[in-house]
């Protein structure tokens, strides 16, 4: 018997509650968890408490920032976990997990012990980009698997005391009051196979429960693709098989691309400049790939990334100095390939060029450079074609440096259209403040003049327009007023945020704006 889809769980769940005149909290069964609201940055070269540590935190309709201590800095291994509801659990560099105050949560020290961890772990970071994760534990609510590569140095084809990656392994993690505790440690999965040191990429199961975990063997271990699946259990190897593009998965190839799932939960790519782009279809239950596209990119060898839009039509790639967007609804991808911006030579302290995204969930991609520096770039509008999308070069600045490969390995959580992501999360500057909706806007759609109407209390402050990708696109000052005029006659039709600023308040709400 098929097993029923996430969303016919759902609709089943609503039926019978319905019939049984109950009330049901939609937020509890859908997928608009929260697992991903907070991001975390820190950047220190001395590994003691107190250090500069900021959260990227993405609730309340808002990105702000806030301070935090942190035991160590995070570099590679940047790996980070709220729970449904938004509230931030633990976050990892692969060398020990934190909590919410900054302390190493009990049993949390020594992740990954041996030589590789005594080498760099004091720098704060182990070794392996993008290769650690963190994923809901299907069986409890209240605990997580962390996911992470153990790395060894050894003579390998010539290359002196490079890393290899031999096992995958897991941690348990149950959440606490301030973070958590580690009640599983260091756990080897399956057998021991040199991997492919990036990829790890991580998808919800289509019954909404459990997940997948997808793999790699390096190409002169047999060039296998590994998928794993995470259910009541635990972590086991699900199936193996030889990947279509071995060439990819070189040795020397292992930090310079970046895979990811498309958000609509159908689509897998993997992408290396040096043998160009790997496209799948995906069946999110039963976990098989299948339609094996690749498309050379001719593109300079260098650090690359790849980053799928809310939408799951465009793919962004890096490639050290260039930014192109792939629009996959061409029959032909060569005619949907588009450069969408070029490094600008702005240096912070060093050259902030393009290496590895993530999609926020705020719908906008942030990308990191190949050096440590203090600020991401920004797509701000990623579901639009060309230069629509509206790529913003150090378009997010960040309090401290940041390191090339510290930016969150999320695994896909939301699926459905209003789901993916929430494009009314906007940033006020960094500036927390209170956000309330009650504004009165008429009429509402409207062709040109909108009247804005505020609260009782509000006599002053700062009204803003934006569109739906955060920019402003009118910033009005205001006092002594019980409402203002705004005219749109100058606008593209479609939906912009009306945005209040007053009294360490924020008002929000939308318009329509009509042809």
């Amino acid at each position: 018997m098929r097993r029923l889809s996430f969303n016919s769980h759902k609709l089943l769940l609503l039926i019978i509650f319905s019939s049984f005149g109950l009330a049901l909290d939609i937020s509890i069964i859908n997928c608009q968890a929260k697992w991903d609201y907070n991001w975390v940055i820190v950047s220190n070269a001395d590994p003691i408490p107190g250090i500069d540590a900021y959260i990227i935190d993405f609730n309340n309709g808002k990105r702000s920032l806030r301070e935090i201590s942190a035991y160590n800095i995070i570099h590679q291994g940047n790996a980070v976990i709220s729970d449904r509801y938004g509230n931030l659990q633990f976050f990892t560099n692969g060398c020990e997990v934190m909590d919410t105050l900054g302390g190493v949560i009990p049993n949390g020290g020594t992740i990954n012990p041996g030589e590789v961890y005594d080498t760099y772990c004091h720098l704060g970071f182990y070794l392996g980009i993008q290769n650690s994760t963190i994923i809901p534990d299907p069986s409890n609510e209240e605990s997580y698997y962390y996911l992470q590569k153990k790395a060894i140095l050894d003579d390998f084809q010539g290359n002196d005391n490079w890393p290899l990656f031999p096992s995958q392994q897991y941690s348990r993690i149950r959440s606490d009051i301030n973070g958590g505790v580690l009640i599983e440690k260091n756990i080897t999965i399956d057998s021991v196979r040199h991997r492919f040191s990036t990829s790890t990429e991580s998808i919800l199961h289509d019954n909404g429960v459990d997940w997948w975990v997808i793999d790699y063997l390096i190409e002169e271990a047999g060039g296998l693709r590994l998928t794993y699946i995470i259910d009541n259990d635990g972590v086991n190897l699900h199936r193996e098989e030889e990947y279509e593009n071995k060439v990819s998965l070189k040795y020397e190839y292992q930090s310079e691309g970046q895979s990811a799932f498309a958000p609509n939960g159908e689509l897998y790519a993997r992408y290396n400049a040096a043998t160009g782009l790997d496209l799948f279809d995906f069946d999110r239950s039963t976990g098989e790939f299948s339609n094996y596209r690749n498309f050379p990119t001719s593109l300079q060898r260098n650090y690359s990334g790849l980053a799928f839009s809310p939408n799951s039509r465009f793919i962004y790639i890096s490639s050290h100095d260039k930014l192109h967007q792939l629009d996959l609804w061409e029959e032909n991808l060569e005619d949907g390939l588009q450069l969408i911006g070029e490094y600008d030579g702005f240096v912070d302290p060093l050259p902030t060029n393009f290496t590895y995204m993530q999609l926020g969930p705020d719908c906008r991609i942030y990308m990191t450079s190949t050096n440590g520096v203090s600020s991401y770039h920004v797509i701000n509008n990623p579901d639009e074609k060309g230069l629509d999308c509206d790529f913003v070069q150090h378009g997010f600045d960040l309090p401290v440096g940041n390191g090339a490969a510290s930016i969150p390995n999320f695994p896909v959580f939301r699926f459905d259209d209003d789901e993916v992501c929430d494009p009314m999360i906007t940033s006020v500057f960094d500036i927390p403040v209170e956000v309330v909706y009650d504004l009165e806007l008429h009429p509402n759609p409207t062709t040109d003049e909108l009247i804005v109407g505020f609260p009782e209390e509000l006599r002053d402050g700062t009204l803003y327009v934006k569109s739906m990708s955060g920019q402003v696109v009118i910033e009005q000052v205001f006092d002594f007023s019980g409402s203002l005029k705004v005219s749109l006659v100058d606008y593209d039709a479609g939906m912009y945020i009306i945005e209040v600023e007053s009294g360490g308040k924020r008002y929000v709400d939308r318009v329509v704006k009509l042809d």
